[in-house]
């Protein structure tokens, strides 16, 4: 079923959104404990692209992942959370609505 532009039968990847998190011990050492924050069926797609820096051509892993509206991604910093699909890392750099409360289009980037 088609709805605002999206085939929810595309929507056939399990990814996992995570939020980089570090804490504290008792002694007060910083440790790296990353938070899950929801796991969701999306429609991905690729839309790698080159950029040319300094004279030389820098490959840009770009993917785009459509999902359903969570509202535990709202209420999140971006720049502390990333998509795991299939074992494979991104860096989540920007996001858009799509429509009231219905879609989020991730716009993701491979992490290095």
């Amino acid at each position: 079923m088609e709805k605002d532009g999206f085939f929810i039968g595309n929507m056939d990847r399990r990814i996992t959104v995570l939020r980089k998190a570090t804490t504290k011990t008792n002694t007060g050492a910083e440790t790296k404990a990353d938070q899950e924050i929801a796991t969701v069926w999306a429609e991905r797609k690729t839309a790698s692209s080159d950029k040319k820096l300094d004279e030389k051509v820098v490959a840009l892993n770009v993917v785009l992942y459509s999902i359903h509206y969570h509202p535990d991604i709202k209420n999140e910093n971006i720049q502390d959370l990333y998509v795991v699909d299939d074992g494979v890392e991104f860096e989540i750099y920007g996001f858009d609505y799509i429509g009231r409360k219905k879609y989020v289009k991730l716009k993701c980037q491979l992490r290095e």
